[in-house]
């Protein structure tokens, strides 16, 4: 008996696997191979290319222009960008960000936008809505009139004061200790339960900059549910005094649910250290669910505390929105 083709193994597959299967199979596979697929016929190319177009990153000149090219070409294919991330290089030209704005105009069911770039392009955007548009990381001042539907900011707290909160639910900030003004406004207007985010942005030492910031929050803590603090490439130690800070800050909340520290451990924070501090802060506070220090992570099942790892812990508090 002779073996079948691949051609005609393809046909068999596509008659007894239906579209809705295939589309989960295509999702859940490497790129590389989304983009073979794409090319294997045409039912493929239809089920492939929203997969491959849903996220995208630009980075460098020549994808930057080809993927314009194609957009202005295919008006449609912008329809299936949900995600866009572009991150200006050295030396880019005019021209090139001219390629940009034209393809982003196209992508009105836009729901995640991150850029990074001189100012021109966001200039240029002032006048572009994007109505579905709920997740937005950007470096410079947008317009935000046009952003009805925004849920996640991050970015400078300048910006912050210049829009609606109406629905904004989670922010991420990289600012320094002096930001109480910037607080204000969020306790004014955002929503009860916003997941707040503070990045370590700072000459200041972390243990310093943490005394700093919980001061500051001490008075608007009763406000904020979801409290995360973080540095980049920031180690900190958990020396008796940065303990008491966070346990007396803790201690004083009467809603905080969910803490977590997000900074390098220096060496001497052992495991058992980690959770002698974690057990710590969850005795100071009785509204607590969930603690975390780096990647150790500890949740309230009914009336125990289980550890978990920090992903799961992410996941359950919402912080996950940042990743």
């Amino acid at each position: 008996m002779r073996n079948r083709s691949p051609q005609r193994a393809q046909i068999c597959i596509t008659l007894w696997l239906p579209n809705e299967v295939l589309t989960e199979i295509i999702q859940n596979a490497p790129v590389a191979d989304q983009a073979t697929l794409c090319r294997v016929s045409k039912l493929f190319h239809g089920l492939v290319l929203p997969c491959l177009l849903r996220e995208v990153a630009l980075n460098e000149s020549e994808t930057l222009e080809s993927f314009s090219l194609a957009m202005r070409k295919n008006p449609e294919r912008a329809d299936l960008v949900r995600s866009l991330t572009y991150r200006n290089w050295i030396g880019s030209s005019h021209r090139n960000s001219l390629f940009l704005i034209a393809a982003m105009k196209l992508m009105q069911r836009l729901e995640y936008l991150s850029i990074n770039d001189d100012g021109w392009v966001v200039s240029q955007l002032a006048d572009v809505s994007f109505p579905n548009l709920s997740s937005y990381a950007i470096q410079l001042s947008p317009n935000f009139s046009l952003l009805p539907n925004l849920r996640c900011y991050a970015g400078p707290p300048r910006f912050l004061s210049s829009f609606c909160f109406r629905n904004l639910g989670a922010v991420q900030m990289l600012c320094p200790p002096s930001f109480a003004s910037v607080l204000e406004v969020l306790r004014a207007q955002a929503d009860p339960d916003l997941i707040l985010s503070l990045n370590h942005n700072s000459s200041l030492e972390a243990q310093v900059y943490l005394r700093d910031t919980l001061a500051t929050l001490s008075g608007h803590m009763l406000y904020f549910k979801k409290l995360q603090l973080q540095g980049c490439h920031e180690s900190v130690s958990l020396a008796p005094e940065t303990i008491n800070n966070i346990t007396a800050y803790l201690s004083r909340s009467d809603r905080i649910e969910y803490f977590a520290l997000h900074y390098w451990a220096s060496p001497e924070n052992n495991s058992v250290k980690i959770r002698g501090a974690l057990e710590t802060w969850v005795n100071a506070c009785s509204t607590l669910r969930g603690c975390c220090f780096g990647e150790i992570a500890w949740v309230k099942v009914g009336e125990k505390w289980e550890e978990c790892s920090r992903e799961e812990f992410d996941t359950e508090s919402g912080f996950s929105v940042f990743v």
